[in-house]
């Protein structure tokens, strides 16, 4: 995930970049094929376009494309066992700020001597839960370190990098929103533009464009057992 979002509202940049590995056990599996449910990618919204795809040239593109089946076609290579191999890759880009997982304001507000600084995080996706979520703001030179009044949440201040962390451990439907406050002595001078970029990260294992494996068969079209991970994170998020 890529995101550089505007602090006044707008979005320049979005892009979701996913792409699906296979791994075989034994060689019985080697030639295994799987059917994904792709309706919530390929669906769109008013704020979220549906993803392109791409299968691997191993695999059997009129087949995906008539049933979602992710097959080697005839006379393909096997999966070598053991190893991980991309079989399909998705790709999604908008510039509509509903399509934005977590909405960020950050809100520097000059006063004597100083600045008052509000900052607010609203999940627009609440099927998404975001482990280790972390909003990064950085701080302008100040001659004592910033007061927090109120913070859903913890928060760290790192004076080396002059910056301070809000983390949350988990960010899902049951804390959807949140917010910070914070006061902080400045030199005079000093503009709010100091304040940006405001940066987020997190994990996730859950699929922003809800791609999921949910069949597996053999050659012979006998069910297989299966087990799958997800990890969506963003590469670089920030409101600038």
């Amino acid at each position: 995930l890529t995101v550089q979002a505007n602090r006044d509202g707008g979005v320049n940049l979005f892009e979701v970049s996913g792409i699906l590995h296979v791994q075989a056990g034994d060689e019985h599996t080697s030639t295994a094929r799987i059917r994904v449910n792709l309706s919530r990618a390929t669906a769109g919204s008013d704020g979220r376009p549906p993803a392109s795809f791409q299968t691997h040239p191993n695999i059997d593109k009129a087949r995906f494309q008539n049933n979602n089946w992710l097959a080697i076609k005839p006379g393909g290579k096997a999966f070598i066992v053991g190893k991980e191999v991309a079989v399909l890759k998705w790709r999604l880009q908008t510039q509509a700020e509903a399509a934005l997982p977590v909405l960020i304001n950050c809100w520097p507000a000059e006063i004597s001597g100083g600045f008052e600084v509000n900052v607010e995080y609203d999940l627009q996706d609440t099927s998404l839960s975001l482990q280790n979520f972390c909003i990064t703001i950085p701080l302008p030179p100040a001659t004592r370190p910033p007061v927090v009044s109120s913070c859903d949440g913890d928060y760290e201040v790192d004076t080396r990098r002059s910056q301070l962390r809000w983390t949350r451990p988990l960010v899902d439907a049951d804390n959807a929103t949140g917010s910070l406050e914070f006061t902080v002595r400045t030199d005079r001078g000093t503009k709010a533009d100091l304040f940006f970029p405001v940066c987020l990260d997190f994990t996730s294992a859950v699929s922003y464009c809800g791609v999921e494996v949910i069949e597996a068969s053999d050659a012979n079209d006998t069910p297989l057992k299966f087990s799958t991970e997800a990890n969506f994170l963003p590469d670089r998020y920030e409101i600038v």
